[in-house]
């Protein structure tokens, strides 16, 4: 035999991070299962395929007659018994060969899946499990476990962290149905997690409903990294944008409460307060959804390594699925749909009722959808109505300050209210000698908006009361209330925080 294999390979189409080594069966070639890493790479466009050939030798079972084979096979009754062991090792090196390749180019063990048909699934089992490398799964179809009492002696620990996927027609008339379970079942004794799908009436051949559980699973072993992150940095980028707009449109809503109440609709004013309310939860909601998606990107390599999730990342992962159906991000869903993908159907159900308790607790409270307390409604009434100057109290209040009982309420508060209030003096009239332009200015500035910065830090602030600001000097006056700025990042920066920052940010959430 020859110390190497000649294989097909399908490139990938987009930048190539990861590889699937799909192995054939007896008397076929790489150029047989071709077809199908083309249809499969319309699908994976980062994947690399590597179709091998295997070296041609004579084989008993077809009356000693020379063809590609992996290994001799003696008898398909006896198909355990009286095996070439000795075949199977020389696969076995040139196997390894081709893996070591794809991990010399720079793709990583935990990126490539090693699978095969027939006697090409038998020898992704016998090479994938004596691998010191954990692979991101094995894939076998149609094939069967060679050698099972020595080879689960040699099976080592990387191998047992690898996902095995297994299909197998119920008709087969080559390798019997009854050696596909007997596969899966001494796997999983053996400690080894097993997809094992059966597909009714089909023989030693493939389907398409076999095809597309197979896409399935590459795609859950080997998600586009790439995709995932500016999944996270357009979902981060989207939530910042409505945070801001949401907190502008809650200040011009906070104007026209304070105005009912200075006209005595305070009935009116309690009932819109509750939906400025809803707008600051929200607020504060998609602010920590925000910091997770963060986190996420910032751990994306972790999360491509692992095939369950990380204890540190559990929190992050089940509130972004959480929030992905109830903050209306497009990028959140499809976020979703990846972290479902890579960790299964079970861990979204259960993120997305909660049901596994992993869920960031102030977020639940912040989406939760129960009204606003009567007595928060009236901290928030109060409040703007000191903010904008208004002679307003609810009736029975016995404060005597204009921010009074709003200190002992300042835990019950969802969100920080900043309001810059109007001057506490009247600005003197500019002398006669001042330009028309200063008036101007003058009288802009007299009928503004309070401004309300965008909190930027995920730690609440206790609500205190309004402070009177400072006159200013009516030529220094801006025309328009002024607006928060965020630092933007230095050059070069791609605007993902650091891993200290993202942990100091956590640490003061869950202190909450």
């Amino acid at each position: 035999m020859n110390s190497s294999l000649s294989s097909v390979v399908v490139r990938a189409k987009a930048r190539h991070t990861a590889s699937v080594i799909f192995i054939h069966g007896l008397g076929d070639t790489g150029y047989g299962w071709e077809p199908v890493a083309q249809l499969l790479s319309r699908s994976l466009p980062h994947v690399k395929f590597v179709l091998p050939t295997a070296p041609e030798q004579p084989v008993t079972l077809n009356g000693g007659f020379r063809m590609p084979s992996w290994f001799d096979i003696r008898s398909l009754n006896k198909i355990a018994v009286d095996e070439d062991e000795d075949g199977m090792n020389a696969s076995l090196r040139r196997l390894n060969e081709l893996v070591r390749a794809e991990i010399d180019s720079g793709i990583p063990a935990k990126r490539i899946v090693l699978g095969g048909f027939s006697q090409g699934g038998a020898m992704s089992l016998f090479t994938g499990l004596q691998l010191e490398h954990q692979l991101a799964g094995l894939a076998v179809l149609s094939g069967y476990l060679p050698v099972r009492e020595r080879i689960m002696a040699r099976a080592t620990d990387a191998s047992k962290r690898t996902p095995i996927f297994q299909a197998h027609g119920t008709a087969d008339e080559v390798v019997l149905y009854q050696y596909g379970e007997m596969t899966a079942e001494a796997l999983r004794q053996s400690g080894y997690a097993v997809d094992f799908h059966s597909y009714r009436h089909m023989g030693h051949s493939s389907c398409d409903e076999e095809l597309r559980d197979l896409l399935a699973f590459l795609t859950k072993c080997l998600p586009e990294q790439d995709k995932f992150k500016v999944e996270l940095k357009l979902a981060s980028s989207r939530l910042r944008l409505l945070q801001e707009k949401q907190t502008a449109l809650s200040t011009r809503a906070r104007r026209g409460i304070s105005e009912l109440l200075e006209s005595g609709k305070a009935a009116s004013a309690a009932v819109r307060v509750e939906g400025i309310i809803r707008d600051d939860l929200h607020v504060e909601a998609m602010e920590i959804v925000e910091l997770f998606c963060e986190l996420l990107c910032t751990r994306a390599g972790l999360i491509d390594q692992s095939a369950t999730v990380d204890p540190g990342l559990g929190e992050a992962v089940s509130s972004v699925i959480y929030a992905s159906g109830r903050i209306d991000i497009k990028e959140l869903p499809r976020i979703r749909d990846m972290l479902g993908a890579k960790y299964g159907k079970d861990v979204v159900a259960g993120a997305m009722d909660n049901a596994d308790g992993r869920v960031n607790a102030r977020l639940v409270q912040k989406l939760s959808l129960d009204p606003p307390s009567e007595r928060l409604v009236r901290v928030y009434l109060k409040e703007i109505a000191a903010a904008y100057r208004v002679d307003w109290a609810p009736e029975g209040d016995d404060d005597d300050a204009p921010s009074g009982g709003l200190r002992e309420l300042a835990a019950a508060v969802p969100s920080p209210i900043e309001v810059t209030p109007a001057d506490s003096e009247p600005q003197e009239p500019p002398s006669s000698g001042a330009k028309g332009s200063d008036s101007a200015k003058e009288s802009d500035s007299e009928t503004q908006l309070p401004s309300v910065p965008v909190p930027r830090d995920p730690t609440p602030r206790a609500l205190e009361p309004a402070t009177v600001a400072e006159p200013a000097d009516a030529a220094t006056k801006q025309d328009k209330a002024p607006v928060a700025k965020q630092d933007k990042a230095p050059p070069g920066d791609s605007g993902v925080p650091t891993m200290d920052e993202l942990q100091r940010r956590l640490e003061a959430l869950r202190r909450l």
